[in-house]
């Protein structure tokens, strides 16, 4: 934007003296064609420039932020610059009548936005699903030297186009030049002259303050995907674009520009205060979409950008309107058309640069969402009523005093408004029902018209809510569990997703002979960096985390000290807080163990932690013998996007290895440059440490056999498996592109896992010191088979066949009692049960199954004591009446 503004800024006042704008645009076009082409060049050409400054510097936020904003500041001001002058030059060449500046630069604007829109929307949907990054950059870089060239052509057939202008004018209609003389008999003062520009300048201020606001509010209402954000900026884009060519039609008729811009203002604030309590409700507004589209993704997609476009469409027409109004009013005082559009641009252009670095840096993190669009609509307002007193007009008329009266009672209306507007309720922007949409219970509830309610009942379980500068971070109490949400995505629980987080943790340190430098990507919770911490091997981890929300709940607030075992009173750990993708491109630090627990691959940003380049420097930053551990889910996610993330996966490491954490749920692969074994000296040595021991007996796992039956597949295995399947690179982002249109898919499950864990061989070294190593062997396959039947569970229970999943539970727990998911799930269905004997007022047999449950460790009882409770009422209610 910096270079936009400078390049029109310059142009505009070079315009005048170019006697062939169309021929000079032409060259701009080829020039930034050819320049864009080189981008991907230059800026792997930076790399090395920053990692030294990584390396020797430090890891600071907001250094590197800094560090980042110069280098792409340089390479990009050069070709932003000549974007920002063909505007400018672009109204020289067209402008066939000076009265129609306004219709002119309107349309120009309009066109302008049209294409953005189609650009924003072909690049998410076909320009790099296809064709990759690179691709479409030379492939845009193409059409601009196409662009160049037809200008060249279309140049040689008009000839000098100052002589076609007095041409035009000498022959425009006598109805014309009567309306010019009725425009100019309404004289516009300097002083109205100059706010209007700045206003132009505050207008692009809060407009991108609102853009970035709007963005983060829907992203919670239909998820933070790649695709979410493209429509969410080409609908606003689409308002501006419609507005433009409407005051393109008006504004050169217009006799009272300036009045006219200040009703623009006022309306943009009054429309920016409407919506306000509209977009707090968004997320109940979505989810009736998505429960009933979620089988059709592209036509989800389609009316989520009519629904995005209606509710924005107001605010973002009038901002579309403000160019070509401001751009007249300018046109005024400096009769020059090239430098008006340029002057006008430039202020407006400066004002977005401000407004994006206040809003992401300042504004957001300081008044959150809703403050900042308050304060948007309040400065829109402001500059409308400083405009309206300025407006030749209204001075002259007899009902001056009426109009200002009314005027200060809409701004006082609406500051009354903005003060006693009910603050949006974290509950529903937290709760990510758009991730809930294949659950039967939402369904039902949300057709009984009872989503608001059901939320409103859980609201005293917000127990951390804040906006901060990358994510809206919310933890959220339920049933005495406690869930980390990160834009309405849970990312870590006290209790559900225990499995996941330990196991994240003790496989590759169990897999280490000797880990000592450890490397995790990704804070969540904090259970799996406080299990590393377990090891007494462990000399240093990195812990690298973009969030410091995050690290605020988990550090400063305690929310999961009871189970992550408080890593940071650890003087072992290296917090950083900052990109992890960075960190491990640019570091020169080595580690033993690099665990890598980035959200689903679905989430914009996300899928760039599962390319093969992204996994080739991770390979780079291991030590000799070094592992990682990389975490990936089964649900949400298509099957042919999980084979490919392990394909590539694959691709990398020369040895694999597949462990299941939740049977069907989530997964995770081990790679390494060396082979991999099983030494049952050292597990056995590590399970016998006492913080090791205590850490996994809450999984229920306290021998060598119960730890091997997370074990699902060798690397032989994961070759056949994945044969034939494609590799997600940086450059052709196919996770980024295709995991979010599966995001209500959870065909991955449907990989035959018991098939490849019955195939597969597991390694075991230094078993000699075992008593009986054919019985070791012979639990090992036990235990393991024990994990298929629960497995077999998993899948009956998605099938709604509750026969079928306690029988495959009897046997799975017969084999292995120990198993943490088996016992979960038998608690899970003896809850539902005692739940329907409670629906049936049968609370003897409620109390009977109650016994019975034997509940895991660390489980909360609130609902088992909540159940206890309802059935005691219910038994004493029962005497009562009898007696």
């Amino acid at each position: 934007m910096g270079g936009l503004a400078l390049g029109s800024y310059l142009a505009g006042r070079a315009s005048k003296r170019i006697s062939r704008p169309l021929r000079v645009y032409g060259y701009f076009e080829i020039f930034i064609g050819l320049y864009c082409a080189l981008l991907p060049f230059l800026f792997n050409g930076t790399e090395t420039l920053y990692a030294t400054i990584y390396n020797t510097w430090g890891t600071s936020f907001y250094l590197l932020s800094t560090v980042r904003f110069l280098i792409s500041f340089l390479i990009l001001l050069i070709p932003t610059t000549f974007m920002g002058a063909t505007l400018p030059i672009l109204t020289e060449a067209l402008l066939y009548r000076r009265d129609a500046l306004g219709s002119i630069t309107g349309n120009l604007y309009a066109f302008n936005a049209f294409g953005a829109v189609i650009g924003t929307l072909g690049a998410a949907f076909l320009l790099i699903p296809f064709l990759g990054i690179q691709w479409t950059i030379f492939s845009t870089a193409a059409l601009n030297l196409v662009l160049g060239i037809s200008a060249f052509a279309l140049d040689r057939k008009l000839g000098e186009t100052k002589i076609l202008f007095e041409e035009v004018r000498e022959k425009r209609p006598k109805k014309l030049k009567a309306t010019q003389k009725q425009n100019e008999s309404i004289s516009i003062s300097s002083a109205a002259v100059f706010v209007s520009v700045f206003v132009f300048g505050v207008s692009g201020f809060a407009a991108m303050v609102s853009q970035v606001a709007w963005t983060r509010v829907f992203s919670l209402a239909v998820g933070s995907t790649i695709y979410a954000f493209s429509i969410i900026v080409a609908a606003f884009i689409l308002g501006l674009a419609i507005g433009s060519s409407i005051g393109a039609r008006k504004v050169d008729n217009c006799r009272d520009l300036v009045k006219t811009l200040a009703l623009v203002q006022l309306g943009l604030g009054t429309s920016c205060m409407i919506i306000l309590p509209v977009l707090g409700w968004s997320p109940l507004l979505f989810v009736k979409l998505i429960l009933k589209y979620a089988g059709s993704f592209n036509l989800l997609l389609t009316l989520e950008f009519l629904a995005v476009a209606i509710l924005i469409l107001v605010p973002t027409m009038l901002l579309g309107a403000t160019f070509p109004l401001v751009t007249k009013i300018y046109h005024t005082a400096r009769k020059q058309a090239g430098r008006a559009v340029g002057d006008v641009y430039a202020m407006n252009t400066a004002g977005a640069i401000l407004g994006s670095f206040f809003v992401g840096f300042v504004l957001i993190p300081g008044l959150g969402i809703q403050g900042s669009l308050l304060l948007a609509a309040i400065l829109f307002l402001v500059s409308g009523f400083v405009l309206f007193f300025l407006s030749a007009s209204q001075r002259k008329s007899r009902g001056f005093v009426a109009a200002c009266a009314l005027v200060i009672v809409a701004l006082g209306g609406s500051f009354g408004l903005g003060r006693t507007l009910e603050s949006w309720d974290p509950m529903i922007l937290s709760s990510g029902l758009y991730m809930l949409s294949h659950e039967k219970s939402l369904e039902q509830i949300a057709a009984k018209g009872q989503l608001l309610q059901t939320l409103k009942r859980q609201e005293q379980g917000v127990k951390y809510y804040k906006e901060g500068l990358t994510s809206t971070v919310a933890v959220i109490e339920q049933d005495g569990i406690r869930f980390l949400k990160i834009g309405g995505k849970t990312d870590a629980t006290t209790f559900g997703d225990m499995p996941t987080q330990l196991l994240l943790a003790h496989v590759p340190m169990m897999l280490h002979p000797n880990p000592v430098d450890a490397l995790v990507i990704g804070l969540g919770g904090g259970v799996t960096v406080g299990s590393v911490l377990t090891y007494s091997s462990i000399q240093k981890v990195d812990l690298v985390e973009v969030s410091p929300e995050v690290v605020e709940v988990v550090r400063d607030y305690g929310f999961f000290d009871e189970v992550n075992n408080r890593p940071f009173l650890d003087n072992r750990l290296n917090l950083i807080v900052t990109d992890a993708r960075n960190h491990v491109d640019l570091t020169s630090s080595k580690y033993d163990v690099i665990i890598s627990e980035p959200s689903n691959p679905w989430m914009a940003g996300m899928a760039m932690f599962f390319t093969q380049d992204h996994l080739q420097n991770c390979r780079e930053r291991l030590n000799p013998g070094g592992l990682i551990c990389q975490w990936l889910p089964a649900y949400r996610i298509s099957k042919q996007d999980f084979l490919t993330v392990l394909a590539t996966f694959a691709s990398v490491f020369e040895y694999v290895s597949v462990w299941e954490s939740i049977p069907g749920v989530d997964y995770l692969f081990i790679g390494s440059m060396e082979p991999q074994s099983i030494d049952y000296k050292r597990v056995t040595k590590s399970l016998s440490e006492i913080p090791v021991q205590k850490d996994l007996s809450r999984l229920l796992i306290s021998d060598v056999p119960t730890f091997l039956s997370y074990y699902l597949a060798d690397g032989k295995q994961v070759q056949i498996l994945t044969r034939g399947y494609p590799v997600n690179t940086d450059d052709n982002v196919r996770l980024e592109y295709s995991a979010p249109r599966n995001i209500f898919n959870h065909s991955a499950r449907t990989i035959p896992f018991n098939e490849i864990r019955q195939k597969s061989e597991i390694t075991l070294k230094n078993i000699l010191s075992h008593p009986n190593e054919k019985n070791l062997i012979d639990l090992v396959k036990q235990t393991r088979q024990g994990r298929a039947w629960t497995l077999e569970a998993f899948k009956s229970r998605w099938q709604g066949d509750r026969k079928a999943v306690l029988q495959a539970l009897g046997r799975a727990l017969t084999l292995n009692s120990s198993d943490w998911n088996g016992r979960d799930l038998e608690i899970k269905m003896r809850m539902e049960a005692v739940r329907n004997s409670l629906q049936l007022g049968q609370f003897d047999n409620a109390l009977i199954r109650l016994n019975k449950i034997q509940l895991l460790p660390g489980q909360p009882d609130s609902q088992f004591n909540k159940y206890k409770s309802i059935a005691y009422q219910g038994l004493r209610k029962e005497n009562l009446k009898s007696n």
